[in-house]
């Protein structure tokens, strides 16, 4: 058994030529469309760095206090055992 699988990747996946046949649309309708297509993406791509750089700074304090408590817990021990 053969399987042939065709993938069409980036900005050109929709075939605008073809689009513009069907519905009868005119040059400056299938712009639009691609400019509405582009800023519905940027706006997701500004949404997804938005959510990264608050999730890494979450992180960063979250590791952050993990050291401290665990310096503080540590100094602790070795105060109690009587080796600082």
């Amino acid at each position: 058994q053969r399987v042939h699988l065709d993938i069409q990747v980036g900005e050109h996946t929709n075939n605008y030529p073809e689009i513009a046949a069907k519905d009868k649309l005119t040059e400056l309708q299938l712009r639009a469309r691609a400019l509405y297509r582009e800023e519905r993406f940027r706006m997701t791509s500004e949404s997804t760095n938005q959510r990264v750089l608050w999730w890494s700074i979450a992180q960063t304090g979250i590791l952050i206090l993990t050291g401290i408590w665990q310096m503080r817990h540590l100094k602790s021990f070795f105060e109690a055992k009587k080796l600082v």
